[in-house]
């Protein structure tokens, strides 16, 4: 029963938030998110950044060279800048 309620919640979350946006009439993000892989199933550090180019987005995993525990590093997983949308261009999937 666990699983049929959350397989429920994620089923039904992106057509009713989509419903309740509309209705609320809240404006479209100015950025596409496309080009996103994933999912990667190990522990990772997601960073945001905002800049003139877009919404530049990398995910980082914690890694131990040589077996110094003392010493951790990071290694970059993936990353994407999201560029913005430009003022005439419309909202996918809006008309």
């Amino acid at each position: 029963m666990r699983s049929f309620a959350a397989v429920m919640s994620y089923g039904l979350a992106t057509p009713v938030g989509a419903l309740v946006a509309r209705s609320a009439k809240v404006p479209d993000p100015p950025f596409r998110w496309s080009g996103v892989k994933g999912p990667w199933f190990d522990n990772n550090l997601a960073c945001l950044e905002v800049a003139p180019e877009g919404l530049k987005l990398w995910w980082q995993t914690g890694v131990v060279d040589g077996g110094d525990q003392l010493h951790p590093g990071l290694k970059l997983v993936s990353s994407v800048t999201v560029a913005p949308r430009r003022a005439e261009e419309p909202a996918s999937g809006r008309p």
